[in-house]
């Protein structure tokens, strides 16, 4: 027992999250499974073809099976950020 090391366990790093570059938004429990909101985290967007900057044009939630949680399925709901780029109007 002497050689023990605890860390900070979050929702993020028990189900692998940090390592896809999400962020956890919410969680719920509900009778048929587990729901994790997340999201990207803000980064800015450049074409690289033309050097322009990327404008959000809103996001979309899409909803991924994730490893079970206990007994019960767990579901990511993901924000994804659409975005366009202002000089070439590339999406």
């Amino acid at each position: 027992m002497k050689s023990l090391t605890f860390i900070d366990l979050n929702v993020s790093t028990l189900l692998g999250l940090d390592r896809l570059g999400l962020i956890v938004d919410k969680q719920a429990i509900d009778k048929e499974g587990v729901y994790i909101r997340c999201r990207q985290p803000m980064v800015k967007q450049f074409c690289y073809q033309f050097g322009c900057v990327a404008v959000s044009r809103g996001s979309e939630q899409r909803r991924l099976a994730h490893v079970s949680i206990g007994a019960q399925p767990s579901l990511l709901l993901v924000s994804v950020r659409r975005m366009q780029r202002t000089g070439c109007g590339r999406t």
